[in-house]
Formats: C-alpha cells, structure tokens, sequence
C-alpha cells in the first residue's frame, strides 16, 4: 500500500473517531448538561493514528488537552462569568506565558497575554472590545450558553468557562504587529485560568 493512500484512510478513521464527540455532544446539549466527547480508548486511539501519520507528539498531546476540555462548559446564571479570569499557558514548543480574560455580561470584552519574545524579551499584547487604542473588530465576542467562546479572528482563540470558576482552551496566534521585532513570535498552545 503506498503512503498517500495510507494516510488518507487514516485520516478517515481519525475524522471518524472525532466525529464520536459530536454525536455524543447533541444529546448533552439538549439535556443542558456537559459530558465528555470521547473515552481515554478513543482519545488513545485516534492521538495513535495522529503520530502513524507524522504528526508530532506535542501537537497530538496539545490537541488532546483542547478536546478533554472544551467538552463541558458553564450551564448556569452568565452573570456569573463576569470579572477577570487569570491564568498561565504553555505552547507547543515548551514556552509559558500568563493571560487575563476579562468576562462582562457574557461578553469577553479584553484578553492580554504577557509572553517570552526571541531571546526572552520581555512582550505583553492587549486586545480590547472597550478600549478604542486596544480595538479589534471581533471584540466583545459573546460566550455561547455552554460557556465555550471560539475566535476565529484571533488565532482560533477558544475558551470553555466552568461553573468551579475555572477556564481553559487554546490558540494558534502568530503576532505580527508588534513594534518590538523579538515580540513577533508564535503562540500555539493551551491555557487554563481561574476567575480572581
């Protein structure tokens, strides 16, 4: 069998697996409660096909983390999502950084990542729905009622937020603006914050 083939059909197998999640998922949201998307079988299974087919371990072990939590979110009063969530994330290359998400009725209104540019230069990148010198056009973004938020515009920026007061998700942003050179840098990773 030769390698193209090869990998499509497992490629087929792995978009089959994932599609798991969805079936399970519509009844979960007509019942108005979280459940998980996948088994630890499955979720072996397809971050197995994933590495057969040439992609890295870290980015199998990234994408495992983004699905295992953005299966549940919030189901409550969205009131209750308001205020400024705090937290630390990592990226596919083993590089920390810290975020806050600022949450106002059910409308992330502004995010600011403080990160690690080229040689460890210091880089902070703010973007706000509230602040004309911060503005972006796809902010406020509304939080979904499961508390899950996706900004395509952003890097695919997600965020499920929890009822504990914990949040967590993922992006692959490449920062291209900033006046400092070395703050130019990609951030592909997960995250996970608690609200202050």
């Amino acid at each position: 069998m030769n390698r193209p083939y090869t990998a499509r059909v497992l490629l087929s197998i792995v978009m089959v697996i994932a599609s798991f999640g969805c079936v399970t998922l519509t009844k979960a949201i007509a019942e108005q409660q979280p459940q998980a998307t996948a088994t630890p079988n499955e979720d072996a299974t397809v971050a197995a096909v994933m590495t057969d087919i040439g992609i890295s371990p870290s980015s199998v072990a990234w994408m495992a983390t983004v699905n295992a939590v953005s299966t549940q979110g919030f189901y409550g009063n969205p009131a209750d999502l308001d205020g400024v969530w705090t937290g630390t994330g990592f990226t596919v290359d083993n590089t920390d950084y810290t975020l806050d998400v600022e949450i106002a009725n059910n409308y992330i209104t502004d995010i600011t990542i403080n990160y690690p540019g080229s040689g460890n230069e210091p880089c902070s990148l703010h973007i706000s729905g509230t602040e004309k010198e911060y503005g972006v056009d796809f902010l406020p973004a509304e939080i979904d009622f499961t508390g899950t938020v996706y900004l395509e515009e952003f890097g695919g920026f997600t965020g499920t937020f929890f009822p504990d007061n914990s949040a967590s998700g993922g992006m692959g942003l490449k920062i291209t603006d900033q006046s400092k050179a070395a703050c130019n840098v990609e951030l592909i990773g997960a995250w996970t914050a608690e609200k202050k």
